[in-house]
């Protein structure tokens, strides 16, 4: 079966004037936050997708969304994970961790409105 490696970090591929160069960067931060990208290693496209389901994660425009039909139980605890690993972020580096426009902001999924923390809820 066919099992072709996956393309991550897709910002290194193009220069910044590029005019998607944005979302993929956008994208690559989301999965650091998530700490589902590895840095080097090459994953192949049913490893990525095993991923991203053990992670209750969907990706869809190059933004990643909590699945909808997630275990809350599993959501809570990887959303706890992530808060935490952001939280020892700021405290290794106080003041070096600025909040960025995709922490902040809004956006829409299936006619809801979620809010953005490391990922959007869809």
């Amino acid at each position: 079966m066919y099992n072709p490696p996956s393309l991550a970090r897709k910002e290194a591929f193009v220069t910044a004037s590029y005019p998607h160069y944005d979302k993929f960067a956008k994208l690559t931060r989301q999965e650091e936050k998530l700490d589902i990208i590895d840095r080097g290693a090459v994953k192949k496209y049913r490893e990525w997708m095993k991923c991203l389901e053990e992670n209750c994660i969907k990706i869809k425009d190059h933004k990643l969304f909590w699945r909808s039909n997630a275990d809350p139980e599993r959501l809570k605890m990887l959303e706890k994970a992530v808060s935490e690993r952001q939280q020892k972020k700021t405290e290794l580096n106080p003041g070096n961790i600025a909040q960025t426009a995709e922490d902040a902001e809004e956006g829409k999924e299936d006619g809801k409105k979620v809010q953005i923390e490391a990922v959007e809820r869809g």
